[in-house]
């Protein structure tokens, strides 16, 4: 009886090592996996950060570029000159397609 009881024991030895070693190695293999998809995530969220800084700075140019002062500068450079009194033409006809005439 006892060479059985010591092969038994040695098979139960053997399979729970086996059984250490399989975990183990799905252990490794899922840490693996959630390291490599906390990185990913990492660099998703720094380029998500990056689009949204330069999302603020477009809109900050973009409402630069309609600031009345860019406007007039902008004139300037065109050599576009201010006008103070503006007048405007009326035109009489009987025409129904002149606009203002009813």
């Amino acid at each position: 009886m006892g060479v059985k009881t010591s092969a038994k024991i040695n098979r139960l030895h053997f399979v729970l090592f086996l059984g250490i070693f399989v975990m183990l190695g799905f252990y490794i293999f899922f840490m693996n996996s959630m390291a490599g998809d906390k990185f990913t995530l990492d660099v998703m969220n720094q380029k998500i950060a990056e689009l949204r800084d330069e999302g603020a700075t477009l809109e900050l140019e973009a409402s630069q570029a309609q600031a009345l002062t860019y406007l007039k500068t902008r004139s300037e450079e065109i050599d576009l000159e201010h006008s103070d009194g503006v007048r405007y033409v009326q035109v009489k006809s009987s025409d129904p397609f002149v606009l203002g005439n009813q």
